[in-house]
């Protein structure tokens, strides 16, 4: 092979790459909503049923503690599956329209 089909080559292996990469960061863009600087109620949708504590945390944009909190006061109810503790979509999304209507 001589310089031009290899650079010929080289280029079309970039531009494959370049491709395969956009349509990855994509994809992983559409399953998790991290890109979002500032997240909102559309984050909580039926694609996900439950968050980890710090997950909702943040969803919510509250502090951990002060999650923690509110878990203490019964305010919001956790599931526990096997040992993990998460939050459902369904708890925050009542949690919100409770503190929308007082």
């Amino acid at each position: 092979m001589n310089d031009e089909e290899l650079l010929s080559t080289a280029i079309a292996h970039l531009t494959s790459a370049s491709v395969l990469l956009q349509r990855l960061v994509a994809q992983r863009a559409r399953e998790v909503d991290v890109l979002s600087p500032t997240p909102d109620r559309s984050m909580l949708t039926k694609e996900r049923m439950a968050f980890t504590i710090p997950e909702a945390a943040d969803a919510l944009r509250i502090s951990r503690s002060h999650l923690y909190n509110l878990i203490k006061r019964g305010e919001l109810t956790v599931v526990r599956l096997g040992g993990a503790v998460r939050i459902t979509v369904k708890e925050l999304d009542r949690y919100i329209d409770l503190c929308e209507n007082g």
